[in-house]
């Protein structure tokens, strides 16, 4: 799943974190929330519905200090599902997007509890997936990969010195075979310093 051309950024993000160490505080963060995706609206008798379930993200980060912190992230959208239904036509695709992320995280804090952040990286992410089609009487599933930039912006709140409550934003782009979808979680996170 992890593209070749991010082989790189890892390897520098690894070169980077070592020369930091002393300099850095380590953190893990587990988050839950909604995977969302943005189609291209349907104009008539067409109507498009797009459900999905519940994403996770696994994320460990270095905070190089007090402004600016690493961090690399382990993620899925959920599962999905896209029906297209028109007097003509039942079109139906299920699956599932799960991705990979770098990013670079820029903190600002408001006080001693509350603090913000954007965030600004890169992210792979597969999908999988499975459709079937009137019109063409017919059923397929396809694998579709890509790299994309991510946008991510959140709030938090520190809990005490290792413990913080983070609700975060980020915002991705994913093509698929059909159309050319924007990619979003929308995520409460619980965060720990060691």
């Amino acid at each position: 799943m992890l593209s070749q051309k991010l082989l790189p950024a890892f390897v520098l993000l690894a070169i980077s974190l070592t020369s930091t160490a002393a300099h850095a505080q380590v953190y893990v963060e587990g988050a839950v929330g909604s995977g969302q995706r943005s189609r291209s609206s349907c104009a008539g008798d067409v109507k498009c519905t797009w459900t999905s379930n519940t994403a996770l993200k696994l994320t460990g980060g270095y905070a190089l200090n007090k402004d600016f912190s690493l961090e690399a992230s382990l993620f899925t959208l959920g599962k999905e599902t896209f029906k297209i239904t028109s007097p003509f036509q039942q079109y139906i695709a299920n699956g599932k997007t799960n991705g990979v992320s770098l990013a670079g995280v820029f903190n600002y804090e408001f006080n001693e509890e509350f603090s913000g952040y954007t965030k600004l990286g890169i992210a792979s992410l597969r999908y999988n997936g499975r459709w079937t089609d009137s019109i063409v009487a017919g059923e397929g599933s396809f694998v579709h990969s890509e790299t994309h930039l991510l946008l991510g912006a959140g709030l938090k709140y520190k809990l005490n010195e290792n413990v913080s409550l983070t609700l975060g934003l980020d915002q991705y782009r994913l093509k698929s075979n059909v159309q050319k979808p924007a990619a979003r979680t929308v995520t409460l996170a619980a965060q720990y310093r060691f």
